[in-house]
């Protein structure tokens, strides 16, 4: 099931975040995207205020989002902390 919201998201352990937002998400998650980068959190904060207007609960965002977040590489990604305002970074559909 498409629920339609993605989560970006750091982490320092892929594997256990999963775990924790699948066991506490009433709907299946998937992993969209995994970026490795040295400065997660800018990045995070980041893609949060720029698609600030595609927030639907806390967290999370409209699938809308993957659109523009898709037509960059991990690089650029790993750069929006200089270049909107280092990831581990994860999106969850």
């Amino acid at each position: 099931m498409k629920i339609g919201i993605v989560k970006p998201s750091w982490t320092a352990g892929l594997e256990s975040r999963l775990v924790s937002l699948r066991g506490s998400s009433p709907v299946p998650l998937d992993l969209h995207r995994f970026v490795p980068c040295d400065w997660p959190l800018p990045v995070e904060r980041s893609l949060h205020r720029r698609f600030s207007t595609s927030r639907r609960h806390g967290e999370w965002f409209s699938q809308c989002i993957l659109t523009e977040v898709d037509q960059l590489t991990d690089e650029q990604l790993c750069s929006l902390e200089t270049s909107w305002e280092p990831l581990r970074g994860v999106f969850l559909t």
